[in-house]
C-alpha cells in the first residue's frame, strides 16, 4: 500500500480499523480484560466491608474504588487495572503487526500469527513505559532524600541551598520523562509492531520520536483523536440503530415477550460507573436516549420474569448488549491504533529518511536468495 508519508495517511485508519479480524482481536481482549478488571475489582470492594449485593447494586460489571478504603483494597484494585493494561497492550500490538503487514501487502497475515508475535515481544513493549516509571520514582526517592538532609540542623540548610539548581534541573528532568511516558504508553505496542525491537530500542524510538518530531507527533495525533471519536460516534449509532430495528422486527410478532426481554436485560446491565461523566459516557446516554433504550442506563431494580424461558432471553440480550458496548469501544481503539501505526511509520520517514515497509522488502528479498542456494548445495 503506497504512502503520502504526510497527514494524509492518517485518514486511512478508519477503513484499516473496520477489520473483522482487527475487531475481533479487540473486542474479545476487552471482554477479558473486563472480566480480570472485575474480579479484582470486586476483592478490592469486598476487602473494604462492602457485601456483593451493595457492589452489585452500584456497579454492576464496572466495579470502581473512591474515598477513604483500606490500602489492601486499592492495591487489588491495581492488580485489576495493571491486568487490564497488559491484556490491552498485548491486543494493540496484535493490531500494530497486522496493519503493518497489511500496509506491506498481506491481507492475510493469520490472527493466530499475530497474537504469537505480541506474547513473544511483551518484554519489549510492557517493560519500556515501566522502566521510565521505575527510573522517575528513583529520581522521587533522590529528592526525598534531599529533603531529609535538610532536617538536620545547619548543615542540612546548606547542603539544600547547594542543591537548589541541581534540584530545580531534576524536576525539569522528572515532567520532560512525564511526558515521554506518556507517548511511551501510546507508542510502545506500535513501535514493536513495526519493529520488533528490544526494550532499550523501543525507548530510543520514543525519545527519538518526540525529540526530533514533536509537533507532527502531536499534530496526527490529535488528527486521530478527531477522527477516533468520529468513527466512534457514527459506529456506535449504526450498531445501536441495528439493534433497534431487530428490536422492531421482533415486537411485530411478539411484543411483550420482547419488551419483558428488555426490561430483564436491563437488571444486568450499567454501561457506565455512577462517577463516569466524560465525553464518551456522554455520547453514549445520548445515543441511547435517542434510540429508545435509556433503560440501559438504570437498571431494572429486580428480576422478576414470568417464565424461565423469557430469563434465559433475557440475559442473552443483556450478554449481547455488553458485547456490542465492547464492540463500538473496540473500533474506537482501532482507528487509534491502526491510526498510530500510520503515524509512526511517517515519523521513521521524516526523522531517519528510512522507509519501514521498504526495509522488510529488502529483507526478505535478501534473505530468499540465500535460502534457495542453502537448498541447491543439500
Amino acid at each position: 500500500m503506497k504512502l503520502h508519508y504526510n497527514y494524509k495517511d492518517i485518514f486511512r485508519s478508519l477503513r484499516l480499523a473496520f477489520s473483522l479480524k482487527k475487531l475481533s482481536i479487540m473486542t474479545i481482549a476487552l471482554f477479558i480484560a473486563f472480566i480480570f478488571y472485575n474480579i479484582f475489582g470486586y476483592l478490592a470492594l469486598l476487602t473494604a466491608h462492602y457485601s456483593f449485593a451493595e457492589i452489585w447494586n452500584t456497579y454492576r460489571f464496572f466495579p470502581f474504588l473512591s474515598g477513604s478504603l483500606p490500602f489492601f483494597s486499592y492495591l487489588l484494585w491495581a492488580i485489576g487495572i495493571i491486568g487490564f493494561i497488559i491484556i490491552f497492550f498485548i491486543a494493540q500490538n496484535a493490531i500494530a503487526k497486522i496493519t503493518f503487514e497489511q500496509l506491506k501487502g498481506d491481507e492475510f497475515f493469520e490472527v493466530k500469527e499475530s497474537l504469537k508475535y505480541a506474547f513473544k515481544n511483551f518484554k519489549s513493549y510492557f517493560f519500556s513505559p515501566l522502566f521510565l516509571i521505575l527510573f522517575i520514582i528513583l529520581v522521587i526517592i533522590a529528592g526525598v532524600i534531599l529533603a531529609l538532609i535538610g532536617k538536620i540542623p545547619y548543615f542540612g540548610d546548606i547542603f539544600v541551598g547547594i542543591m537548589s539548581i541541581p534540584a530545580f534541573c531534576a524536576s525539569l528532568f522528572i515532567l520532560y520523562l512525564l511526558i515521554i511516558l506518556f507517548f511511551a504508553l501510546i507508542l510502545s505496542p506500535i513501535v514493536v509492531g513495526c519493529t520488533a525491537s528490544d526494550t532499550f530500542d523501543t525507548l530510543f524510538e520514543v525519545f527519538s520520536c518526540v525529540n526530533e518530531q514533536p509537533a507532527r507527533l502531536i499534530w496526527y495525533s490529535i488528527i486521530l483523536k478527531f477522527l477516533s471519536s468520529i468513527g466512534l460516534i457514527v459506529f456506535g449509532y449504526a450498531t445501536f440503530l441495528s439493534v433497534k430495528i431487530g428490536q422492531t422486527v421482533l415486537s411485530i410478532l411478539i411484543p411483550n415477550k420482547i419488551n419483558e426481554a428488555f426490561s430483564l436485560a436491563s437488571y444486568f446491565i450499567k454501561l457506565s460507573p455512577p462517577e463516569n461523566t466524560g465525553f464518551y459516557g456522554q455520547i453514549l446516554v445520548t445515543l441511547l436516549e435517542k434510540l429508545g433504550f435509556s433503560s440501559l442506563l438504570e437498571p431494572n431494580p429486580s428480576f422478576a420474569p414470568s417464565n424461565w424461558g423469557v430469563a434465559i432471553l433475557g440475559l442473552f440480550f443483556a450478554l449481547t448488549f455488553y458485547l456490542l458496548y465492547l464492540f463500538v469501544y473496540a473500533y474506537g481503539i482501532n482507528i487509534w491504533t491502526t491510526g498510530q501505526t500510520v503515524v509512526y511509520i511517517n515519523l521513521v520517514k521524516k526523522k531517519d529518511d528510512r522507509e519501514l515497509l521498504a526495509e522488510k522488502e529488502e529483507e526478505e528479498e535478501v534473505i530468499a536468495p540465500i535460502e534457495e542456494k542453502e537448498e541447491k548445495k543439500e
